[in-house]
């Protein structure tokens, strides 16, 4: 296991050389649970990666993993996000679902960071759209 330095360093890095000087405001590393400011912070505890998600300064969800390349998924999410959102807004087509579009994007982004991360975000993707199909 590699220290919360070493994880913000990995982490950082690879979205930067993948994705290019995109923002990660609202991503904190920190040693402990102390929660100043909305957002994602990453920590390492009890041999493990905890992924906690604030609002309010109060604790939404936790996540715990073993694999520094798990947290970097999650870090990859909250910042595809945004990235592909803005993308899809600026490229809608009328009478089509927004989704085709950002999903698209989506998985350009996942598919930067190789293979493996790219077929679950399909997956992920197959899911939503099972239960909430296209409407155009």
């Amino acid at each position: 296991m590699i220290t919360i330095e070493e994880l913000k360093t990995y982490i950082f890095n690879e979205i930067y050389t993948r994705l290019g000087e995109v923002s990660l405001e609202g991503i904190f590393f920190s040693y402990e649970d102390v929660y100043n400011f909305d957002g994602m912070y990453v920590s390492v505890q009890d041999q493990e990666y905890s992924i906690v998600y604030t609002e309010k300064g109060k604790e939404r969800e936790r996540i715990s993993v073993k694999d520094k390349d798990e947290v970097l998924w999650y870090v990859l999410d909250s910042v595809s996000f945004n990235i592909a959102m803005e993308y899809a807004a600026k490229n809608r087509e009328e009478g089509k679902d927004f989704r085709r579009i950002y999903f698209k994007k989506l998985l350009e982004i996942y598919n930067l960071f190789g293979e493996s991360f790219c077929s679950k975000k399909e997956k992920e993707i197959q899911r939503i759209l099972k239960e909430n199909p296209y409407n155009d």
